[in-house]
């Protein structure tokens, strides 16, 4: 029986795992005795000195660190040699060969929760969940990410009588960090902290706050999440990405960002999303959610290499 060792980033990998163990590959805590890996990326520090000489000896393959972190390759890790890096949809195929990924991937499908069409809503229960802080209390690209959420936290505060209830998902350290305190003393707001690090299974955390909205407003997984449960969303900061690390974003930013930013928004246009999924957001979804995972698919790349 071959072995195999995973980097887990929380919950992400729970369905590669369960592929490969039902294909009749044992997991095993240490990369030693593996013959071969799965990660999410590269990583930084010991790890990846750790991956890249695995790397040359035995196979290696990527699932996705998010739905949408197909970026990460161009200019933020340095790419080892994989035998495969797998990703959700067609539009991060079109992405990477676009900046110039140097190694095979594949496009296996969407995790994380069953896919539904989109579902209008009548209802107002808005759920606002910015992205969960880093471990030093700060988010990822803090110095533009933080000023955007306190934006959009002061637009909510601002229209909050057109919501029947809100409800904003926070990080555990607290509404002050997560940039959100301006909606502390409204009435109709309801607070609820989360720990990414220490919650066993965020995703379905997260589809238990989506199944109680009309409206999402969010960023990052989150959102995906609730694009790919039919749930009328908005994200915020999606454009960001050309402010980071990245060299060659306006490549496939048409691929990558959402077509509803509130950032270019009124409250008249957010509450009409709830309405109806435009031709512009079908295509984004097709291209970065996509079919339902691929487990035979997966598999079959995998048995070419191990």
């Amino acid at each position: 029986m071959k072995k195999f060792y995973c980097i887990r980033n929380k919950d992400s990998a729970d369905e590669y795992i369960a592929a490969l163990v039902g294909a009749g590959y044992e997991v095993i805590p240490t990369m030693d005795l593996a013959d071969f890996m799965l990660i999410d990326c590269e990583h930084a520090g010991r790890k990846r000195a750790g991956i890249f000489e695995f790397a040359n000896k035995k196979p290696v393959f990527i699932y996705p660190h998010t739905p949408y972190s197909y970026w990460l390759w161009d200019g933020v890790y340095q790419a080892a040699s994989v035998a495969c890096n797998f990703v959700v949809g067609e539009g991060a195929i079109q992405a990477m060969k676009a900046y110039g990924y140097p190694y095979r991937a594949e496009a296996v499908g969407w995790t994380g929760c069953d896919t539904r069409p989109f579902v209008p809503r009548t209802g107002t229960r808005l759920l606002f969940a910015p992205p969960h802080l880093l471990g030093n209390s700060k988010y990822a690209m803090h110095k533009d990410v933080f000023p955007i959420i306190q934006q959009t936290a002061k637009f909510i505060a601002d229209n909050h009588r057109e919501f029947e209830s809100i409800l904003v998902s926070h990080s555990w350290q607290g509404v002050e960090a997560s940039g959100v305190e301006i909606l502390s003393n409204i009435k109709n707001v309801k607070f609820q902290s989360f720990n990414a690090y220490k919650t066993e299974a965020p995703r379905k955390h997260a589809l238990s706050q989506i199944a109680q909205a009309d409206l999402v407003i969010s960023a990052n997984t989150l959102a995906y999440l609730a694009i790919a449960q039919g749930v009328p969303t908005i994200m915020f900061g999606n454009d960001l990405l050309g402010t980071y690390r990245v060299r060659n974003y306006d490549r496939y930013r048409d691929i990558y960002e959402y077509p509803l930013n509130l950032e270019y928004m009124g409250i008249e246009a957010v509450l009409n999303a709830r309405h109806k999924l435009g031709y512009n957001m079908e295509r984004w979804k097709e291209l970065n959610i996509g079919k339902p995972f691929d487990a035979e698919k997966f598999i079959s790349v995998v048995k070419e290499y191990v």
